[in-house]
């Protein structure tokens, strides 16, 4: 846009004098600097001076042969008419503007007009997708679900709750998260988030792995984010003000009710109860047949 009317504003230098016939910077034919030395205002002659100009020859006085209107054309002061000559290709040029800054603005409207149904286009193909596979999903409901499993998972970090973590966490994102907390609570601090407000939520896609469903959404939320020490004192971040994120959230679910194989390290499990894998000793949730959080990646932070 501002390319464009840099264009306009070179063109209009440029074709004002051509139209108009005259130079763009004064109504006279020669200029200051070319005036005729035997005629500049230093050489004037003294007898001509302002202070012995003969009274007879006073303003009103003036012969009416000789009056501005009438003033010979070579000095070429500007009649009426000359002015509205002068406007006319101003006015040309303005007119331009004003179309090009309106076509501007209305591709503007309508390249919004076109995203916009094509997130909606792209939310229908998704959405469909996954009818075609899970033909009782709500999406409404999933989007309500995904949300309250971020936000107990971040409620869960905060007050170091494993069991919550465990119930909405993949083993092997609960199993990352557990060793990041570890040195977190031997230095007794403590992750304050608090006053989440959702701003936006979307399923952006949808896929289907041998043994699970998968759908990913993006996530716009602001909360407080800082961390204390055992004195409550804040040592990271700031309880001043929100922070503004946008997150890209995984979310799975088991497509059987019943698997005999360890999801960290897809090996065969034994026919017990046991909630540890024997060969990789990561901790086992029970099939993740309800939906939850296998990654949480932020795309975008800012206050």
């Amino acid at each position: 846009m501002k390319n464009r009317l840099l264009i306009i504003l070179i063109i209009s230098l440029t074709i004002i004098p051509i139209l108009s016939n005259k130079k763009i910077d004064s109504g006279w034919d020669t200029s200051y600097d070319s005036w005729d030395s035997g005629s500049s205002w230093d050489s004037w002659d003294s007898g001509s001076s302002w202070d012995s100009w003969d009274s007879g020859s006073s303003w009103d006085s003036w012969d009416s042969s000789n009056s501005w209107s009438s003033y010979d054309s070579d000095y070429h002061y500007s009649s009426s008419n000359d002015k509205g000559d002068n406007l006319i290709p101003l006015i040309i040029v303005f007119l331009i503007i004003i179309i090009i800054v309106y076509c501007e603005f209305s591709g503007k409207k309508n390249k919004t007009y076109y995203n916009q149904n094509a997130n909606i286009n792209r939310d229908k193909d998704v959405i469909n997708k996954i009818l075609a596979e899970i033909p009782d999903f709500d999406q409404s409901e999933f989007l309500k679900n995904a949300y309250d499993i971020y936000i107990n998972v971040q409620n869960a970090w905060m007050t170091f709750n494993y069991e919550e973590l465990q119930k909405n966490l993949t083993d092997s994102l609960y199993n990352s998260y557990k060793m990041q907390l570890k040195p977190l609570k031997e230095k007794h601090e403590q992750n304050v988030m608090s006053e989440f407000k959702l701003i936006n939520q979307n399923i952006i896609s949808f896929s289907k792995t041998e043994n699970e469903y998968v759908i990913k959404t993006d996530l716009s939320v602001t909360f407080y984010d800082y961390v204390i020490d055992s004195n409550k004192k804040v040592i990271r971040g700031t309880d001043k003000y929100k922070i503004f994120v946008i997150y890209e959230l995984t979310y799975i679910r088991s497509i059987s009710k019943h698997s005999n194989k360890c999801p960290n390290c897809n090996a065969e499990l034994p026919d017990n109860n046991s909630n540890i894998c024997p060969y990789c000793k990561s901790t086992i949730v029970s099939n993740n047949y309800d939906w939850v959080m296998s990654k949480k990646e932020v795309l975008k932070q800012s206050r």
